[in-house]
């Protein structure tokens, strides 16, 4: 529960307000590119983008998940179970990571069913890897 609601702080909500701010990114990613062909500084823009990033549990699950797996070549162990624990934060705060579990509801013409869901992860060499396990119950 207190990972769920500091993520639900740090992350921006699916919805108009993530559009929001990937369209933000978008512009500032132009900005950027525009600004470092006129030999303009940049810094300002790149700090801009790094703290907004920050808000795109998308982008975190990214970034952190390249750094995670670098540490992890380098033998820096420390390193890499902090940027994990990021990792974990923002995959908690992705839907597609977050399937598992009973769906009940009318699927089709035929009424009502359940799903039972679970999901098995596996991060082998830059892919994350995940397979679901399903079974369908039409007795309701």
């Amino acid at each position: 529960m207190e990972r769920e609601k500091a993520n639900q702080e740090t992350f921006a909500p699916y919805g108009n307000k993530l559009w929001d701010l990937r369209h933000e990114l978008n512009e500032l990613s132009k900005k950027l590119v525009e600004t470092h062909a006129s030999n303009g500084k940049t810094q300002s823009i790149r700090e801009q983008i790094r703290r907004l990033e920050g808000k795109d549990a998308n982008a975190v699950y990214g970034i952190e998940l390249d750094a995670m797996e670098r540490a992890i070549e380098e033998g820096r162990m420390d390193d890499a179970e902090d940027h994990g624990e990021r990792v974990m934060n923002a995959r908690s705060h992705l839907a597609q990571f977050n399937l598992e579990g009973l769906w009940v509801g009318k699927y089709g013409d035929h009424g009502f069913g359940k799903w039972q869901c679970a999901v098995l992860y596996n991060t082998i060499h830059k892919a994350d890897c995940f397979s679901l396990a399903w079974s369908f119950d039409e007795q309701l």
